[in-house]
This record gives C-alpha cells, sequence and structure tokens, in this order.
C-alpha cells in the first residue's frame, strides 16, 4: 500500500471554477428565508455563515445538497482537470479530493466520479441522544439520516492549509508522499504544504488571465483550462443585465 500512487485534487478553483462555499449557504437560506438573519460576525467569516444553517434536518440539507451540487457545481467543474483526474484513476493512481468546500455537497462530486477518498471541511450533525457525526461519517457507516440535524459547527479542522496535512494523516496515516509516485492539484497558494508534500504538482489557472507569480515561482506544471460555457454564458448575461440597468461594468 505504500508504493500506490496517489493524487490529490483541491476542489474549489480546481475542479470547479469558483468557490462553493457562501453560494450553498445562500442555496440553502433561499429555501430557508426565516435562517437569513444577521450573523454573530465575531466567528470566523465561513463558521459565522455556517452557524445560520443550525437546527436544519439532516434528510432535509442532504436534498438540498443534492440540488446544489447537480444545478449550481457540476455545470461548471473544469473540463481539463476533470480529464487529468480521469486520466489518472485510468492509469491506476488513487484519487482523494482534499478540500475545504463542505462534505455536505462534495459527496455528490465523489459519488457521481466513484472517488471514495474525501478529506474536507465536515460539518456537525446531532441526534437526540447527543450523537453527533457528520454526512460523511453517517454514510460511511451505513447509519440513517433520519433523526440528526445540523449543528452549524465544523466537525473536525477547517481542512485549509497546514490543516489539510494534519486531516490526511489522521485519515490516510501519513501526509508527506515525496518518495511515492504523487501528484497534488491546486489553485492557490495556502495548498503549497500540500503541493510540496507530493513528488509532483500542478497549479491550475484559468486561461486568459496573467498567472500568478507564485505559481511561476513555484517551478510547479501550470494547467490552464478555458471557463465552461455556462459560466461564460452567465457572465454576459449579467454584463448586459446591469447595461440595461444602466449600471456601470
Amino acid at each position: 500500500m505504500s508504493n500506490q500512487k496517489r493524487a490529490f485534487f483541491d476542489f474549489d478553483g480546481t475542479l470547479v471554477d469558483f468557490d462553493t462555499v457562501n453560494p450553498f449557504i445562500r442555496f440553502v437560506l433561499a429555501a430557508h428565508p426565516e435562517l437569513d438573519v444577521e450573523p454573530d460576525t465575531s466567528l470566523p467569516h465561513k463558521q459565522y455563515r455556517l452557524k445560520l444553517l443550525a437546527g436544519l434536518d439532516a434528510c432535509e440539507l442532504d436534498v438540498l445538497a443534492g440540488d446544489y451540487y447537480r444545478t449550481k457545481v457540476r455545470p461548471f467543474l473544469i473540463e481539463e482537470s476533470v480529464a487529468r483526474l480521469e486520466a489518472l484513476r485510468a492509469d491506476g493512481y488513487d484519487v482523494s479530493i482534499i478540500s475545504g468546500s463542505y462534505d455536505i455537497y462534495l459527496r455528490f462530486f465523489c459519488r457521481e466520479m466513484g472517488i471514495d477518498n474525501l478529506i474536507c471541511t465536515e460539518v456537525a450533525f446531532r441526534n437526540e441522544e447527543g450523537v453527533v457525526r457528520s454526512l460523511s461519517e453517517l454514510n460511511a457507516s451505513g447509519v440513517a439520516l433520519d433523526g440528526f440535524e445540523c449543528m452549524g459547527v465544523l466537525r473536525f479542522l477547517d481542512c485549509l492549509g497546514e490543516n489539510k496535512l494534519q486531516l490526511m494523516e489522521k485519515k490516510m496515516g501519513r501526509s508527506d508522499y515525496r518518495e511515492s509516485d504523487s501528484v497534488a492539484f491546486s489553485d492557490s497558494a495556502t495548498d503549497l504544504p500540500l503541493l510540496r508534500a507530493c513528488r509532483n504538482a500542478v497549479v491550475v489557472a484559468p486561461r486568459g488571465r496573467g498567472v500568478q507569480p507564485w505559481m511561476e515561482e513555484s517551478g510547479f506544471e501550470i494547467l490552464r483550462y478555458r471557463y465552461p460555457f455556462r459560466r461564460k454564458l452567465y457572465r454576459k448575461l449579467c454584463y448586459y443585465g446591469r447595461k440595461l440597468a444602466g449600471v456601470s461594468s
């Protein structure tokens, strides 16, 4: 197992062309406008937004997360990155998603792609008996979601920066893959610890924009991608919508 080929993919900006966390919260709040109240800004941004979902039923959130993935995320997957993922898997690599996004909806991408390893920011749920689990844990153990409610807090560490290596160590038993056939993909400088923990690294950036200085300085392979057609169409509609409204672009 120590010589198994491994590939690690970040998600936001790497496999999909936008940050998915806040849009997910807004998607859920659109279905529950009564929860859209002034958040507790004494908490870190990601956590005070999540706190708004406290008390929501796990089954309903599961349905909303599936709808969010299918309608808001899947259309904007980055074809070039997904193609690399599929090519590596065909070449015998064990693929893992390692992301700061929430497991609530990332599970649907992994399920659709046939990926077993998901390391991410997990949201805590609790039942009447006081059992606390994430939806990932409940799915993995085959436990029904009935009776669990969202606590509005993280189950473990926020899966960003150095925390990715800690969670990788916890789930996979190691966090340094430089001596094995391994590769990591990311678009963010915060993932330099992950990129440096693998033998090979690929940084992802859109075409038509300048490459960030840290990407060039890293010496890593740079994967350039075209914006998904739907994203281009969306941006054009927003642009012309502002024009019609008389708002300066």
